[in-house]
């Protein structure tokens, strides 16, 4: 054996990083003069406000200093409850504190889930155009891929049973279970109540697992739009041992840093499982220490809240108003931190290989970093998702508006 030699899994990681190519240019650009991070999906709208709530948290008592519950603190979890109760998100019996399982993360709960529910080689549905992020959360250790159910702006990107079936129909591989994102990354748009319900209804007829990531509940923007979670959609009685919910406060709170997330779920073996594999993806006691002092504190969480939606609607704004003045289509969204820009006015040709070609001459010329719709899993070319709350807003507007 060669000294130092990596396993066949870890050189996979070597040869074919599981960061995508445009989350790489942002780690090795991000604070330099010039460039507009537009390609990350976070908030610093509130980080000042957030700061200072955090410092004043009391200090941490010696006893959490030693080993705790791998899936998060009694408290913590009530808290969290409690949170999506207050917040209109989840009815107050939808779950109790024993069917929350608190994680370093949304994606480590999402890995975790997955790997509880599905083995090697098998598939998740996911409809697209999707979030990026999906393939590195399934793909590098749980090794499932996935599979597209196409949507369309012929019919306002909504999620259909004929996109269902037709994935269904061309997968190649055993399919264990529905997984949406609402609100939606990359589109920014909520799903109604008949497309929850008829997607709950299609994966069950199918037999398979339905799991939502609810990242963005807290952060719908829009005055005319409202939040359905799966939970209030289907209610308590009707949720079964097979819908899965995912949230964290890495979106919603603009705390990514602390690494906090986890899975509601009614299935009890799945609970179960995701104990036994918390040893490796717990939460630090002191994050679950500064995170339930914020929770404590509703007044507080209220008026964040409302600023945070605030400030992300006026993000918004500035620009798509500036999109609007120079010409360039985009889908409206009314949630999240992001909506997707039809830059195929832009392309020097129809192909992946000019969309690519459009990336790096907006990286190159403008500094601007878009999220492309090849990482999308976009039906073609042209359409890239852009992040509003990163960074300065007017900053993203006047680059945008500098397209050539």
């Amino acid at each position: 054996m060669v000294k130092g030699k990596l396993s066949a899994r870890g050189q996979e990681l070597v040869d074919s990083p599981a960061l995508m190519g445009y989350v790489r240019e942002h780690l090795a650009r991000v604070g330099t003069e010039g460039y507009v991070p537009a390609c990350i999906a976070e908030s610093d709208l509130c980080s000042e406000e957030m700061a200072a709530r955090l410092a004043a948290v009391p200090p941490m008592p010696p006893h959490n200093l030693h080993y705790g519950s791998m899936v998060g603190e009694d408290a913590l979890r009530t808290a969290v409850l409690g949170l999506l109760v207050h917040a209109g998100v989840l009815p107050a019996d939808a779950f109790t504190a024993h069917q929350v399982a608190l994680v370093a993360g949304v994606g480590t709960a999402l890995e975790m889930l997955m790997y509880a529910i599905a083995d090697p080689g098998e598939g998740v549905l996911v409809p697209a155009p999707t979030y990026a992020g999906f393939y590195m959360d399934l793909g590098t250790r749980d090794e499932l891929a996935i599979v597209l159910a196409q949507r369309s702006a012929d019919n306002e990107w909504a999620l259909t049973p004929e996109a269902l079936d037709a994935a269904w129909d061309a997968a190649d591989v055993p399919i264990r279970a529905l997984l949406l994102c609402n609100p939606d990354n990359p589109l920014g748009r909520v799903y109604s109540h008949d497309e929850l319900t008829t997607a709950v209804a299609w994966a069950r007829a199918k037999g398979i697992h339905i799991v939502v990531d609810e990242i963005y509940a807290l952060s719908v923007f829009a005055d005319n739009a409202s939040f359905v979670s799966a939970a209030a959609t289907l209610g308590p009685d009707t949720l079964g041992d097979d819908v899965h919910l995912l949230w964290g406060f890495s979106k919603d709170f603009g705390v990514g840093g602390l690494r906090c997330g986890g899975v509601l779920s009614h299935n009890s073996n799945l609970l179960a499982a995701i104990d036994g594999l918390g040893y490796w993806g717990a939460v630090s006691r002191h994050t679950q220490w500064a995170l339930h002092h914020l929770l404590v504190d509703m007044p507080w969480i209220d008026s964040y809240l409302a600023t945070s939606k605030s400030r992300l609607r006026d993000a918004y704004q500035v620009v798509t108003d500036a999109l609007d003045a120079c010409g360039i289509p985009y889908v409206p969204a009314v949630a999240g931190m992001f909506f997707v820009v039809d830059l195929r006015q832009f392309l020097d040709e129809p192909t992946w290989e000019g969309e690519a070609r459009l990336w790096q001459r907006l990286l190159d010329n403008h500094g601007l970093n878009l999220t492309p719709g090849s990482e999308l899993r976009a039906a073609e070319p042209g359409w890239f998702r852009l992040c509003f709350a990163a960074f300065d807003a007017s900053v993203i507007a006047e680059t945008m508006a500098a397209i050539e």
